[in-house]
């Protein structure tokens, strides 16, 4: 098990390992390692010197009544399917954690896969759950919308959210290219930003009502009565001081950037 650089000569064991366990395409992988790789940290375990299980920590933080509490995201965690419970996984968070303490920050954040990971993250101390709100909408009017880039949406957000999960420019920059790849964009109708692709708002910030053709729509606060909150994502906490201060805030975590 170790802390590994971002060097070439570990790029094709990583590369292999996310494209067994996630099937993505080869261009959606390529993001990663070309954007985001050099930015992270990287840890995992070998076997017979190949890589069989991994996970990265991306920078990130979350301000709470003025105060900013740095933090790490845990991205991609991915076990071969043929070393899988053997404690591989377990032994990569513990060692994430360790690092986490010893570089004093505050939490570790991320997004399970699936509902029952829910659970198994648990077993780790991730018991702090954070939220969304998910709203099913009828077709509105059409609305004229200005394309704008990931980094006045950005801006915006940084600037308007608390008690927020975010990401500064480098992490968002390879959030925004992992959208281009599914035709998702950033618009801005003059009074509210949003991650859309047309049928489906993945992040809604501002001011206005919404009114749009999509039927689906992400948001940090409800949309209509008929809005469901949703559970998305939790948060590990490296001491118990830490842990007591965010005991009764509500943070927000979205589509946008898991």
């Amino acid at each position: 098990m170790m802390l590994i650089s971002p060097e070439k000569k570990y790029k094709d064991d990583l590369f292999s390992l996310w494209k067994t366990c996630f099937g993505d395409e080869d261009g959606y992988i390529d993001l990663f390692f070309n954007k985001e790789y050099e930015h992270c940290k990287t840890f995992a375990r070998f076997e017979n010197e190949t890589i069989v299980s991994a996970l990265y920590l991306l920078d990130c933080f979350i301000t709470l009544d003025g105060k900013r509490y740095d933090g790490a995201y845990l991205y991609a965690a991915a076990t071969r399917p043929e070393n899988r419970k053997q404690g591989h996984m377990a032994a990569l968070i513990k060692e994430a954690q360790q690092f986490v303490k010893k570089e004093s920050k505050a939490f570790i954040a991320l997004v399970p896969g699936e509902e029952w990971l829910y659970s198994y993250y648990r077993k780790f101390g991730f018991q702090k759950e954070m939220y969304k709100y998910r709203t099913e909408t009828e077709s509105g009017s059409s609305v004229s919308r200005k394309e704008i880039d990931c980094e006045d949406y950005l801006s915006f957000r940084l600037s308007s959210l608390r008690n927020a999960l975010q990401f500064e420019k480098a992490e968002f920059s390879y959030v925004s290219d992992c959208y281009g790849c599914s035709g998702i964009g950033f618009r801005n109708d003059g009074g509210n930003f949003m991650i859309s692709d047309g049928r489906t708002v993945f992040e809604l910030l501002g001011s206005r009502e919404f009114c749009g053709e999509e039927k689906e729509v992400f948001s940090m606060s409800p949309v209509s009565d008929q809005s469901e909150k949703l559970v998305f994502g939790q948060l590990y906490f490296t001491s118990e001081k830490t842990a007591k201060i965010f005991e009764n805030a509500e943070i927000y975590m979205n589509n946008a950037l898991d």
